[in-house]
């Protein structure tokens, strides 16, 4: 005699897939799925990055900046209406401004 296994029909599957416990999509916690063992351990903290270092602060080259040092003193010159004689106050006052944009101290 053969042994015939029976098929379960569309509703009696459906029945028994609303009968059967579900899975958890989400992962449980490792300390919920091993029963009976002592708890891990805390990780400790991520070790923070060390603040980027501030570059020491270059000292001011006027030589690199001539071109705009003499724009400078040039535009003072022809505020003050193209007078001579104060061409070297024009010229501290003007390497004074380029210095401030750059922001090196003296």
């Amino acid at each position: 005699m053969a042994e015939t296994k029976k098929r379960k029909t569309p509703a009696q599957a459906a029945a028994a897939e609303d009968a059967a416990p579900k899975r958890s999509t989400r992962a449980k916690a490792p300390a919920a799925t091993h029963a009976g063992e002592p708890e891990a351990k805390p990780r400790a903290a991520a070790a923070r990055k060390a603040a980027p270092r501030r570059r020491k602060a270059v000292a001011f080259d006027p030589m690199l900046h001539q071109e705009e040092i003499a724009r400078e003193a040039y535009l003072m010159w022809l505020s003050r209406g193209a007078a001579h004689g104060c061409d070297e106050e024009d010229w501290y006052k003007a390497e004074e401004i380029v210095r401030s944009r750059y922001g090196a101290a003296r």
